[in-house]
């Protein structure tokens, strides 16, 4: 009887883990504050690539803060806010003339914590203290 139950969990985390192993399944950033398993939009595809230039390609918004800290660990940012945020809002910082976008996650009384959204995570790194940062509308 014992033997049974060992092999039944054996089986049923090995298949667990085959098929965790075997899918593609990528969260994507479709919309103010949804993330689902979708193909990537068109817009967002030609958005995460967009080549840096000398021109001011980006239009900058309005400004509701600047960062305070990035969490590398828990990849969080802190921002201070100039103006309310609501929870779900998009907001983005600016970098190489690339809008990086986030999500708000948690909204405080001065500041919030936002995560950037998974298709942008390679330009995680490059977000600093004391960028500033604005809202997309």
């Amino acid at each position: 009887m014992t033997k049974k139950y060992i092999s039944l969990i054996i089986f049923s985390a090995l298949s667990v883990l085959f098929i965790s192993c075997n899918t593609n399944y990528e969260q994507i950033y479709d919309g103010p504050h949804t993330l689902t398993g979708a193909p990537i939009p068109e817009k967002i595809k030609k958005s995460q690539d967009v080549t840096a230039t000398a021109d001011p390609a980006v239009v900058q918004g309005k400004a509701v803060g600047t960062i305070s800290s990035v969490n590398y660990p828990k990849k969080e940012v802190i921002v201070n806010q100039n103006n309310v945020v609501e929870l779900g809002s998009v907001v983005y910082v600016i970098i190489d003339n690339r809008e990086i976008l986030m999500t708000v996650s948690f909204p405080m009384m001065s500041s919030f914590k936002c995560l950037i959204v998974p298709n942008q995570m390679k330009y995680f790194k490059d977000l600093k203290k004391g960028m500033t940062v604005y809202i997309k509308q």
